[in-house]
């Protein structure tokens, strides 16, 4: 009887360490995934212990940062912060479920369209609803010259500005204005703008001068004479100093100023050794229609700088020869080029010009001028 006792007393005893062991085991995974939720947990309470409000946000948004915790980003106070951190994590660990958390639906379509793009996953972009899936897909396209992807697209007008932007790409990238032709030629303000946006995103550095002057037209109001198929003309005709993609661009206007920027900059990119070229260069500038005059002006005195030649200038009229005379002093540092400008204010206003903006003037003596 005593014996049965003794067993019974043992395998309780057994049963309680069994037990215990079960509780410590539990409290074990608990800690455990404590810290993985509230990783550095005096760190945490150090933040939180923080007096000053403004000094407090700052030390959980830093702490939710360095740590890559989402959850920390929850305790933020100020919803842009908020945000803010959701975005920076969930775009730095791929992780699409942070970008849901966050409540302007605005930034988290950018969200998850930057892990969507980072990650060339266009499924990513599956949770967004109607024109942010298409943004989504369209940067993912974009980025990747992944012209696939443009059909799936839900709008007509993205699906445009997708397949537009990649041949508009694909053209700046290669010097090929052929592939210009297959970009819309809508003049639609929204489509153009669209298409010009997503050009610059694709880090095209040759877009970045159309871009310019596209946002330099919509100043002054003109935007809808102007197609994207016109700007990619101009794009790959002044980039790649090719005055015959100036030939596919509708607008006259426009061609005859693509025609302008061409001959410049082919004069500007001369030498003293290719004088031959300012012949062919000079020529171009009768495909500039009512622009020739400005277009010969510019290019002669581009030359006459190059070439350090103040005769050429002579050559000019009035306006063109002072602007001429004034350049050559300008480039030179040499003030003594104004003393051929005979127009006592135009004289006045070289010499002004040159006192304001150049440090080391040759103002003592004038020196010969070849």
């Amino acid at each position: 009887m005593a014996v049965e006792k003794k067993n019974g007393e043992e395998h309780s005893a057994s049963e309680r360490l069994r037990l215990l062991a079960v509780i410590v085991g539990i409290l074990m995974v608990l800690a455990a995934v404590s810290v993985l939720l509230v990783p550095r947990g005096s760190q945490l309470h150090r933040c939180e212990s923080v007096p000053v409000a403004g000094d407090r946000e700052q030390c959980l948004y830093n702490l939710a940062l360095a740590t890559q915790n989402g959850s920390v980003c929850g305790m933020l106070s100020q919803q842009g912060n908020v945000a803010t951190c959701y975005m920076a994590i969930g775009e730095s660990t791929n992780d699409t479920s942070l970008c849901y958390k966050i409540s302007d639906s605005n930034l988290t379509a950018g969200c998850v369209s930057e892990i969507a793009s980072a990650t060339n996953s266009y499924k990513a972009c599956s949770g967004l609803n109607g024109g942010y899936r298409d943004g989504c897909i369209m940067q993912i396209a974009s980025s990747n010259q992944n012209m696939s992807l443009c059909g799936s697209l839900l709008s007509l007008n993205n699906r445009t500005v997708c397949y537009s932007s990649i041949w508009f790409g694909n053209a700046l990238g290669t010097g090929r204005n052929a592939y210009c032709g297959n970009v819309t030629s809508s003049p639609d303000a929204g489509i153009v703008s669209a298409i010009m946006e997503r050009v610059n995103l694709l880090n095209y550095s040759r877009a970045y001068d159309s871009v310019d002057y596209y946002l330099m037209l919509m100043s002054f109001g003109n935007s809808a004479a102007y197609s994207a198929r016109d700007l990619c003309y101009l794009s790959v005709a002044t980039q790649y100093s090719n005055n015959e993609s100036c030939a596919g661009i509708s607008n006259s206007t426009l061609e005859s100023s693509c025609n302008v920027a061409v001959a410049q900059q082919a004069a500007a990119n001369a030498t003293v050794h290719e004088q031959a070229n300012y012949t062919s260069i000079l020529s171009a500038c009768l495909s500039s229609g009512q622009n020739y005059s400005n277009c010969n002006d510019t290019v002669n005195i581009i030359r006459a700088v190059s070439t350090k030649n103040a005769t050429l200038c002579g050559t000019l009229g009035r306006n063109a020869s002072y602007n001429c005379y004034t350049a050559l002093a300008s480039n030179y540092k040499n003030i003594s080029y104004c003393s051929y400008i005979g127009n006592a204010t135009a004289n006045q206003a070289c010499q002004a010009y040159m006192i304001i903006n150049q440090s080391n003037i040759l103002n003592s003596t004038p020196q010969q001028i070849p």
